[in-house]
């Protein structure tokens, strides 16, 4: 519970205090008029941030109405408008992109071993968490892949969660160093936490996703009553030898900060099979 705490001093010391007032509209498709859930929006700058619910709708909090707000979405090309801007038009609509990729067929016979990209914790060690419980907070781990994998899962290990009704996101960045880039899920994988402990595991068969190098796993906390009362414990464990490769960000579309100052591994992991060329 002390690491815990370390961690929520440090991801807030740098908040600075501000009278805030909120501003609310409705994320919608720019072609089918329909709402778009769990969309990130966030003022960078001043660390805030949030993410509308399952019908698009949001409250963010916000200093001035020149204020740049930036809105995106898994799908959606990513907007910029002024609060004053939301003010006046309340409802806010997207773009949907339409992607371009090269496609990597793998049949059966091409997959090699197992291969766990992460830390399998079976031992109930230490635990971290959330540094706080704003919407689009999110934790992570980064691992490598060292040769082609194709993932088949995703799995965070729990300790202990005080709510049944969080909503959490997952993601995989690509890395380039210790800086975050593109999310590699081509949707929204949102997972429900009435998990209270244990592994959590997700199934990522289906988009046949292919890595090489270095990614962020990360699970983001997108609606529920996470509170300094109800709060979600990851399982963790000291480092032998390496400095902990786990990130943080506070809030939606703020940036992510790798945590340097304790040596302690986080139990997320991805499960895949070598890719035989």
């Amino acid at each position: 519970m002390k690491y815990f705490l370390i961690i929520a001093i440090t991801l807030c010391s740098t908040i600075t205090t501000y009278s805030q007032t909120t501003v609310e509209g409705t994320i919608l498709d720019a072609e089918t008029s329909q709402p778009i859930p769990y969309v990130n929006i966030g003022i960078p700058i001043l660390m805030k941030g949030t993410v509308s619910d399952s019908n698009g709708k949001f409250t963010l909090g916000y200093n001035s109405k020149s204020d740049s707000v930036t809105i995106s979405a898994i799908g959606y090309f990513t907007k910029k408008m002024t609060v004053e801007n939301i003010f006046k038009n309340r409802e806010v609509y997207l773009a949907p992109k339409v992607y371009q990729v090269e496609d990597i067929v793998v049949y059966a016979k091409d997959l090699g071993n197992e291969k766990i990209l992460g830390n399998k914790i079976k031992k109930k060690e230490q635990s971290i968490s959330f540094g706080n419980a704003n919407l689009g907070t999110e934790i992570g781990v980064k691992v490598e892949a060292k040769r082609k994998i194709r993932i088949e899962s995703a799995h965070f290990i729990i300790n202990f969660v005080g709510a049944e009704d969080l909503l959490y996101r997952v993601n995989i960045y690509k890395m380039d160093g210790d800086k975050v880039g593109e999310n590699l899920l081509p949707e929204n994988v949102i997972i429900q936490g009435k998990q209270l402990k244990g592994t959590l595991s997700v199934d990522l068969s289906k988009y046949e996703m292919v890595i090489e190098g270095e990614v962020l796993l990360s699970l983001e906390y997108i609606e529920g009553s996470l509170d300094s009362n109800t709060g979600i414990a990851f399982r963790a464990k000291k480092g032998a030898r390496r400095k902990a490769d786990t990130f943080m960000k506070y809030t939606s579309l703020s940036e992510y900060r790798k945590v340097e100052f304790v040596n302690y591994q986080l139990g997320f992991y991805l499960v895949g099979r070598e890719v035989v060329e």
